[in-house]
């Protein structure tokens, strides 16, 4: 038994010396080493292949030769073409490919790589089992729109309602710069000011991140509307009822706390409600910055899926749940809260 084992070991021994020159040798040649990415898509996908990790000869003193050529073949026919160490394709017709690199190095030697890609025909019809795979990202995103609307809703009406009475202030500085703020910030698009947040600030030691910073932005950019609106609120208040009020020993300042502003605030519900309903859409603008939002995670559902519709038409419904919503309960609370004599009447049919 023991002697049948020396003669294997020894058959190995001499296949193993036999066969280290031939893989010595493979190695000292020149390696063509092929990425591509990705390895399947539609007509019109981008396809990008990569020579990077190639390697030329072993050399004498034992480094590499350098790769002087990279030819590329995308269609596997032998038709290579000269090009870069990573060039780009793109297929027009539905197929499977062969892609090939083929590499020369200092010494005149050459290596070839081969890699299959496949181009499908782009589907068509509705594929609603997008929406339902990802219905987790979708949850998601919706969590992150209505965390960044809340809040922006919420910081932004006491910081509008300060605005607002800065505005109708006897003081002129304070009125003026009231204007100033609410003029710039609705002459000026959301998307600037939310890039000025985040980029700019950086520039001069703020740096909020691009969560908070897109939170700033938004409240201050929806501050400037519900300021107005607040205005446009104590403005339709009877003047008798301040004059009132101050008749009766009221400061001015108790006269607003307690008799304007109460009425006021409940006759701005309806102008209040379009502007949360525009900032909720508007907080999908926050998704070009990195925020993770509905619009962030459609956009990252389509380029995993290359399916556009489906992911759109999901977020275009869950918007509409969100602010349809929103209507129903401000409504709500417009009917509850309406003062009798005051505000706009409904006309009977």
């Amino acid at each position: 038994m023991r002697g049948a084992h020396r003669v294997l070991l020894g058959a190995a021994a001499v296949a193993l010396v036999a066969a280290w020159p031939a893989a010595a040798q493979d190695d000292a040649g020149p390696e063509a080493r092929l990425s591509v990415s990705p390895l399947d898509g539609v007509p019109g996908t981008e396809f990008r292949g990569s020579a990077q990790f190639s390697r030329g000869s072993l050399l004498p003193d034992g480094t590499r030769s350098p790769i002087v050529k990279h030819e590329w073949d995308w269609t596997g026919t032998g038709a290579f073409v000269e090009g870069a160490e990573r060039e780009r394709h793109v297929y027009e017709e539905a197929g499977r490919y062969v892609v090939a690199l083929r590499v020369t190095d200092a010494t005149g030697a050459t290596a070839t790589a081969f890699r299959n890609v496949t181009v499908g025909q782009p589907e068509t019809g509705f594929r609603w089992g997008v929406v339902w795979e990802n219905a987790g990202l979708f949850w998601k995103g919706a969590q992150v729109t209505l965390l960044v609307s809340v809040v922006a809703i919420v910081a932004g009406l006491p910081l509008g309602l300060v605005v607002g009475l800065a505005r109708i202030s006897s003081i002129a500085p304070l009125r003026w710069a009231a204007a100033a703020y609410i003029e710039f910030l609705r002459g000026t698009p959301l998307l600037v000011q939310i890039f000025f947040v985040v980029f700019g600030l950086p520039e001069v030691g703020i740096s909020l991140g691009a969560f908070r910073g897109a939170i700033v932005a938004l409240v201050v950019n929806t501050s400037a509307y519900q300021a107005e609106i607040i205005r446009s609120g104590i403005a339709a208040i009877p003047s008798g009822q301040m004059e009132a009020a101050l008749a009766l020993g009221m400061t001015y300042g108790q006269a607003m706390r307690e008799v304007v502003l109460p009425q006021a605030l409940r006759l701005v519900i309806p102008p209040l409600t379009n502007e949360f309903i525009i900032l909720i859409k508007d907080s999908s603008m926050v998704s070009l910055i990195g925020v993770l939002e509905l619009m962030g995670y459609a956009r990252v559902i389509g380029t995993r899926t290359f399916r556009l519709f489906e992911p759109f038409i999901a977020v275009a419904c869950i918007y509409f749940v969100m602010t349809y919503s929103l209507s129903l309960l401000l409504q709500w609370a417009e009917r509850r809260l309406a003062i009798p004599g005051l505000g706009v009447q409904k006309v009977a049919h």
